[in-house]
């Protein structure tokens, strides 16, 4: 059977992915300092960074400003596309 394109939403799970663990690592930062940050069961963190699309909203700032995402990589999560002015 052949492979389908991946969707929007996997593609935007992916990006937001990528964005937390190059921060992790950039940070030093592991999954259980990220639960620790936003008040949760590492397990919860285990279960939002394979579907990053569960996340709630209060969470995902909190995970940002543990590891200090800049601005226009926050707005790139949320899918909102860089201007060029």
């Amino acid at each position: 059977m052949p492979k389908l394109a991946i969707s929007k939403y996997e593609e935007r799970c992916r990006h937001v992915r990528g964005v937390i663990s190059k921060a992790q690592e950039i940070k030093k930062v592991t999954g259980r300092d990220l639960s620790i940050a936003i008040g949760k069961n590492p397990r919860y963190m285990e279960q939002r960074n394979s579907d990053p699309g569960s996340l709630r909203l209060s969470d995902l700032w909190a995970i940002c400003d543990k590891l200090s995402i800049p601005p226009e990589e926050r707005l790139e999560i949320l899918g909102v596309e860089r201007r060029t002015t």
